[in-house]
């Protein structure tokens, strides 16, 4: 008759399982492989960390809206930058080029603040900032037309302020005058002082017009120039290698203990049958895939 300690050891470790002694005794079979294949893992991706190539950043802020962005990404100021910086490559075209900086460069606003922000990048850190200058440059002469209008209809608004005051000091003093003792004089004072407040409505209300005018138009103004470019977020080597290194040992792990299990459910035949059908079920959705 078996002893307690065998039928416990049948019933709870099926031979298709793994117990902690043929766990630890897996480890060890396959010791050189959890140590070497990290390890290259890791040295493989330092080294392309390592050589990953430096980028610098430029950014500047620019009060606008989404048709400000719009002429940014036109071809107008894109090509302008293009032959500026002798950006293209030999072997390229121009719309390669200009696939490759909108990489490069990026617009991007932000509706709440009305903020349009422009970044450069590159491997130099003054073509960074260059590249950014030459897009506000280019930018703002693309838009000088509606640029002057504004001005026109600033300076028109201050020339109506100062019209403003200066019907206002006649006012004054008319009133001052009629506050007098009457004179002759008095009946056509009234006139002109009539006259006078009519004219300064008029005058009053073209103004209100230009502000409400100047209230509306959209100011392009450079809020932030080109910052100096500065050295973009790299990669450290060693925590590269070392998430690398450990990565790659828990997944030879999870393989090694997976094949050690269908090792052994192969060894009853109830299993090992099951394993024969999950086969051709693997090979029939492997052909459906091709």
């Amino acid at each position: 008759m078996p002893n307690l300690d065998q039928q416990v050891s049948e019933s709870d470790y099926p031979e298709n399982e793994l117990n902690l002694t043929e766990i630890i005794f897996v480890v060890v079979q396959n010791l050189k492989t959890l140590i070497f294949v990290p390890l290259l893992a890791g040295a493989i991706v330092a080294a392309v960390a390592a050589a990953w190539p430096t980028r610098f950043e430029s950014v500047a802020w620019q009060s606008g809206d989404l048709l400000l962005v719009a002429q940014y990404n036109s071809a107008q100021v894109r090509d302008h930058i293009i032959q500026e910086m002798k950006y293209s490559r030999p072997e390229e075209d121009l719309d390669a080029a200009r696939e490759r900086l909108a990489g490069d460069l990026k617009v991007t606003f932000s509706a709440k603040e009305k903020l349009v922000t422009i970044r450069g990048s590159a491997k130099d850190a003054q073509d960074a900032r260059r590249m950014v200058t030459l897009a506000i440059e280019k930018t703002g002469e693309v838009n000088k037309r509606r640029t002057d209008a504004l001005q026109r209809i600033k300076e028109q608004y201050e020339l109506a302020l100062q019209r403003d005051r200066q019907y206002a000091s006649a006012i004054a003093n008319l009133t001052q005058k009629l506050a007098q003792p009457p004179s002759n004089t008095g009946a056509s004072s009234d006139f002109s002082l009539v006259q006078l407040l009519g004219a300064a409505r008029e005058a009053q209300g073209m103004t209100t017009g230009l502000a409400s005018v100047l209230a509306q138009a959209e100011s392009f103004d450079v809020i932030q120039a080109p910052t100096t470019a500065t050295r973009g977020a790299r990669v450290n080597p060693l925590f590269a290698s070392l998430v690398a290194a450990l990565g790659t040992v828990v997944g030879l792990l999870l393989l090694i203990f997976a094949l050690q299990a269908f090792r052994n459910a192969a060894k009853r035949p109830e299993q090992a049958q099951r394993l024969s059908d999950l086969k051709l079920e693997w090979q029939k959705v492997t052909k459906r895939g091709h």
